[in-house]
């Protein structure tokens, strides 16, 4: 399976806008000798709302030993008209990369065009310590003013390799788009990334 996504995935603590499957041999091609995947169409950086465009594939291979089983969950309730729950369970028993990632997460409507959106979840990679990550995102997409402020946070177990975000990572951001007449556009932007480095000392 082959995407292209404006922006970033939710289901894994990252916001999206929208996703654009492609299909080969309409959309793209695989070089048999090298492995490459050739677009038949330039895939832009970013979107018409300057939101960046990520490419990710999917695939599949034979990686020989016993075979094992791999089982998800994905449930989605309204509560009522402002309030909408989710959780998410993946259960990987490959032995040479066991892993176990569960998610919830709850969307708030506060009015027409405005939504808060929060977001956890937890990872245990085989025997090895679990982790935690956290994201809470605000946007308002009204007819003059469209907004977005997003905030994330991983702590050092957190293992989820489809994620944006990695271990000990903290990001914020805010972006604005305010139309002041038919053809003209205000456009603001502002980030804050952090990765924090894992230390140790004696007493």
């Amino acid at each position: 399976d082959l995407h292209s996504f404006p922006t970033r995935r939710s289901s894994d603590l990252e916001p999206v806008l929208s996703a654009v499957p492609q299909q080969r041999f309409t959309d793209y091609e695989i070089e048999a000798l090298t492995g490459g995947v050739l677009f038949r169409a330039p895939i832009p950086s970013v979107d018409p709302n300057l939101n960046p465009v990520s490419i990710r594939i999917t695939y599949e291979a034979e990686q020989g030993g016993e075979e094992f089983w791999t089982t998800g969950v994905d449930a989605q309730f309204q509560l009522n008209k402002m309030i909408e729950l989710g959780a998410a369970v993946i259960d990987d028993r490959n032995p040479q990369e066991e892993r176990r990632i569960l998610s919830s997460n709850a969307t708030l409507t506060l009015g027409e065009h405005t939504q808060l959106v929060g977001e956890f979840a937890h990872t245990r990679p085989g025997e090895a310590k679990s982790g935690s990550g956290e994201r809470l995102e605000l946007t308002h997409d009204g007819a003059d003013l469209q907004l977005r402020a997003f905030a994330g946070h991983t702590d050092a177990e957190f293992a989820n390799p489809s994620s944006y975000l990695s271990a000990n990572r903290d990001e914020a951001g805010a972006k604005a788009s305010y139309s002041i007449t038919e053809r003209l556009r205000v456009l603001g932007e502002a980030d804050r990334k952090s990765t924090r480095l894992n230390s140790s000392h004696r007493t």
